[in-house]
């Protein structure tokens, strides 16, 4: 079916040179009936079926010349059409190619704990902000003898506080960075400082939304990046606060 209707729409835009083609090549027929006299009406119809032959013959032709130039043209677009896709596709498979040739390499950080310690850090504008006495952890993102390292961007940090009774006092994400970030950047080799605990008439979480850090409590840290997957074990922190001192040590493991 659809080559007949592309037969017909061909036929209808090429008509008029087709049937000035096949009149002229009917005047050869029609000129040897002529010259035997072979158009006479008794002769017509006497051979009727004989006459007509070679005007049918014509018909039959062009028509299966428009069938044959129809088929030839089908399938020649169809095959300029997959050639057309297949380039296409080896142009995009190329581009890619060439991207993930280009693409810089992403190495894995290697995160490692490297102290914690109590110290003053600035909180807020650098005019009208303060100093408090903060526990902070370092980490750091070490270099390696086995393998590339490379930057650790937009880590999370994940806090869990738990007293000595094991009642989770808070859990905080993400938690505060020294650079007075949510999250923040650690290039290969170098180190940045996460607030465990501030000290502001007592010892708290945080400032804002902080809970009272008291007697022994443990802190669970955990280090995220931007899709939430572990960058390194978890690290453990025992703490002892008092009104205005506090000490903070590595422990292996939850206790």
């Amino acid at each position: 079916m659809p080559v007949l209707k592309q037969m017909w729409k061909d036929f209808r835009e090429f008509w008029k040179s087709q049937v000035f083609w096949a009149l002229m090549i009917s005047l050869i027929p029609l000129g040897y009936q002529w010259k035997w006299g072979l158009l006479s009406i008794a002769r017509v119809r006497e051979n009727l079926p004989e006459t007509l032959a070679p005007y049918a013959g014509i018909v039959v032709l062009f028509l299966l010349m428009n069938v044959s130039r129809t088929l030839f043209v089908t399938e020649r677009d169809a095959l300029r059409k997959r050639r057309r896709l297949q380039k296409r596709e080896e142009l995009r498979a190329e581009r890619q190619a060439e991207r993930e040739r280009n693409k810089p390499l992403v190495y894995a950080p290697n995160l490692q704990f490297r102290r914690v310690y109590q110290n003053r850090m600035w909180i807020g504008h650098e005019i009208s902000g303060h100093a408090y006495t903060a526990g902070l952890l370092e980490i750091g993102n070490e270099l390696s003898n086995e393998r590339t390292v490379g930057s650790a961007d937009e880590v999370r940090a994940h806090l869990t506080y738990f007293n000595s009774a094991k009642e989770n006092l808070q859990t905080k994400c993400p938690g505060f960075w020294s650079t007075h970030e949510r999250e923040t950047r650690i290039r290969t080799g170098e180190s940045k400082t996460l607030a465990v605990a501030i000290l502001h008439s007592g010892w708290f979480t945080d400032l804002i939304e902080g809970v009272p850090l008291k007697g022994r409590v443990e802190i669970h840290v955990r280090l995220l990046d931007k899709m939430g997957k572990l960058l390194t074990d978890p690290i453990y922190i025992e703490s002892r606060f008092d009104n205005t001192d506090a000490t903070f040590k590595r422990i292996q493991a939850a206790s």
